[in-house]
């Protein structure tokens, strides 16, 4: 199981600049602060190969990360390269 617990960003100044692919082309600047709120994320195992998604708004079961409608965590399981067998749990303060 992994379990990680982030502060929530506001961003008010730069948007999404400070991103690699980004700043790497075009340069960067931001000014963000974290604030005391927070997004919980849980990662377990599971017994078969499927993913499943549960966040407060959305839920989903698919056999792949590339069925995942859910855009950012489509792309995070997709980074780690994990093809299934996990339930991923996200909630926020």
């Amino acid at each position: 199981m992994i379990i990680s617990r982030t502060p929530i960003r506001i961003s008010l100044v730069g948007g999404s600049t400070d991103i690699a692919n980004f700043y790497r082309q075009y340069g960067g600047a931001v000014i963000s602060t974290a604030i005391d709120k927070y997004i919980s994320v849980r990662i377990t195992k599971r017994r078969n190969a499927q993913i499943a998604i549960n966040t407060p708004d959305h839920r989903e079961t698919v056999p792949s990360p590339d069925q995942i409608q859910h855009p950012l965590i489509r792309e995070a399981v997709r980074k780690t390269n994990v093809t299934g067998g996990i339930s991923i749990t996200v909630t926020s303060d």
